[in-house]
């Protein structure tokens, strides 16, 4: 028997950063328990905290600033941090904790999202013998970074902790961070 469908109409909120931040824990969980392809889910881990922390300052933005979808393509992640600190009578000092990982984490996106291959560069690194199955070593430094489960759940602690902070300022305590969407719709009442 197949199923029907029935249109229904409503209101709904869908807010991406909650499900980024999702996506971020989901690919740190991943990288715990599969041994296959371990350090691509630690890397996505890290991608995504950085494009939740992005998505919560664009949330953010849009609560507080007038037109905020035409003031933010113009900003980096960075703008929009101090653009949204001015706004909201503070400031978010990226040399210190939690901002500081978050700077490694959207430099570490950024190698990523812009996609330059290294060329015949010299290097000097070390083989795991044993390990045929692994030839990280050929990895830049950069990618090689955030390979290690506990290192990404650091970066993930410190991104919940931006969130919080970025939440208290612009007096969204009682949001929680979790809700991916929320809303009601109406419909065929069979």
């Amino acid at each position: 028997m197949g199923t029907k469908k029935a249109p229904v109409t409503g209101v709904r909120s869908f807010y991406t950063y909650a499900h980024l931040r999702e996506m971020a824990w989901n690919a740190h969980e991943a990288a715990e328990t599969l041994e296959r392809g371990r350090y691509l889910h630690c890397q996505s881990a890290v991608v995504f905290c950085a494009f939740t922390l992005e998505g919560y300052l664009n949330h953010i933005g849009a609560l507080r600033v007038k037109n905020w979808d035409l003031v933010e393509r113009k900003l980096s992640w960075r703008e929009k941090l101090e653009f949204l600190g001015r706004e909201l009578n503070t400031t978010f000092d990226r040399g210190k904790q939690p901002f500081q990982t978050m700077v490694q984490a959207f430099a570490f996106r950024d190698h990523l999202a812009h996609g330059k291959s290294v060329i015949e560069e010299t290097f000097s690194g070390e083989y795991l013998l044993g390990t045929h199955d692994r030839d990280d070593y050929l990895d830049p430094e950069w990618l090689t970074e955030f390979q290690s489960l506990d290192k990404v759940k650091a970066v993930l602690q410190e991104m919940e902790s931006a969130l919080r902070q970025l939440q208290a300022a612009a007096g969204l305590d009682s949001e929680p961070l979790g809700l991916v969407a929320e809303g009601h719709a109406e419909g065929p009442s069979s």
